[in-house]
């Protein structure tokens, strides 16, 4: 079970990653594809049982899709607790935005190829947006 995060800071960028959700869990098509361990609680027998996060994973940034997707290719399901609050102390510079941003969308594009593997995932030209 996941829940939200947001900034905890009240400044321009803490602001833009609270305000686009960018770590609230990904809902699409009717259930939630990942949820972000900054917020989340799992079973421990789980995540062993799917060799918990990807080891090969270095940086920050894709850990959380790739446990997910290992989870959801083994049949469990995620649920959203937006009551479950937690504040993120993100980087507020904007190097610290930009590398945030790279790390993220590099790291996403390596665990989603080596890990997502859902059959009744449609891809289309547009984004899947977490229920309000």
């Amino acid at each position: 079970m996941g829940g939200r995060v947001l900034a905890k800071q009240d400044d321009l960028i803490s602001n833009y990653y609270s305000y686009h959700k960018i770590l609230d869990p990904w809902f699409y098509n009717g259930r939630y594809l990942y949820i972000v361990t900054a917020n989340a609680i799992f079973r421990k027998s789980k995540l062993m049982e799917v060799g918990g996060f990807d080891t090969e994973m270095k940086k920050a940034g894709g850990e959380d899709p790739g446990l997910c997707f290992k989870l959801l290719n083994n049949g469990y399901e995620f649920l959203y607790c937006p009551e479950a609050v937690i504040l993120h102390d993100y980087d507020t510079s904007w190097k610290g935005f930009y590398k945030t941003f790279y790390q993220y969308g590099l790291g996403c594009s390596i665990q989603t190829k080596k890990y997502f593997k859902v059959k009744d995932f449609k891809h289309q030209n547009n984004y899947a947006l977490v229920e309000p």
